[in-house]
């Protein structure tokens, strides 16, 4: 019997081809969270909160509630702090750091740590994407309050934490599954390379949901035909990343190779 799998999201647009591959439907929401069911995968579910942490804890504890899974899988997109990375680049958090607070208040000392992997996890996760064709990179994720739009703070999260991407989610998702004794995996995509100055719609678009629209884009198009390059080339990244994190979420759910390490865990 496969262990159940929990998938936590922030923004369902990230998942959008392993929803639709999957057969996913909406299942129920329950406040602003919601839940995804399909009757190919009848082991796994897709729960969607918002990004931040105050959201991302509200849909990993609601996941653990309705669904008491064994595994669950914080996935999404997330930007590079290394110069090795570039948009559809799989990597999987070893290591998840957390910085609270305005930019301007970021210090190494005060950042938050978890250790997420065994060394058999790893080669355990190694082995079941490398059989899909997936060669996912390992390192550190470092999630933050807001997006991190820039390429100069990305540069120094790099340098500053041993990490390799930045999101709003893995932390956290991986924090709230530790108090109630679930394993998680933070599974992250890349979007944006290091050197990518991202459009502050960006921003606005990940924080507040009515922004992501066709017309709202078209819009900020309008007025800052500057951008639009940006805009343009982050629409190819957009594929490539939400390409990659769908066949890693495939490959994941597919696999057996996580039952035995989970039964022997609960038992």
């Amino acid at each position: 019997m496969r262990p159940v799998i929990a998938i936590v999201i922030a923004l369902g647009e990230e998942v959008r081809d392993f929803l639709a591959s999957g057969g996913f439907t909406l299942a129920s929401r329950e406040g602003q969270v919601a839940f995804y069911q399909s009757p190919r995968y009848g082991h796994v579910f897709v729960v969607e909160g918002g990004a931040g942490r105050r959201q991302v804890e509200q849909a990993t504890r609601a996941a653990i509630e309705k669904y008491r899974p064994s595994l669950i899988i914080s996935a999404g997109f997330s930007g590079a702090t290394k110069p090795s990375l570039k948009p559809g680049d799989l990597l999987i958090g070893d290591e998840a750091w957390a910085l609270v607070g305005p930019e301007s208040s970021w210090e190494r000392r005060s950042a938050l740590q978890r250790h997420l992997l065994s060394d058999l996890e790893r080669r355990s996760l190694t082995t079941t994407l490398n059989s899909s064709g997936l060669a996912p990179a390992f390192g550190g994720v470092a999630t933050v309050d807001k997006l991190v739009s820039s390429a100069e703070r990305k540069s120094w999260l790099g340098q500053t934490l041993p990490v390799s991407v930045v999101d709003m989610e893995s932390y956290w998702a991986c924090e709230a599954t530790a108090q109630r004794n679930v394993q998680c995996i933070a599974l992250r995509s890349v979007l944006d390379p290091l050197e990518q100055r991202l459009p502050p719609y960006v921003a606005k678009a990940t924080e507040d949901a009515s922004q992501r629209s066709i017309w709202r884009a078209a819009a900020y198009a309008l007025t800052h035909p500057s951008d639009v390059p940006s805009l343009v080339r982050l629409g190819t990244q957009y594929r490539a990343a939400k390409a990659s994190l769908a066949s890693a979420l495939q490959a994941l759910v597919e696999s057996d190779v996580w039952a035995p390490q989970l039964a022997a865990k609960a038992s």
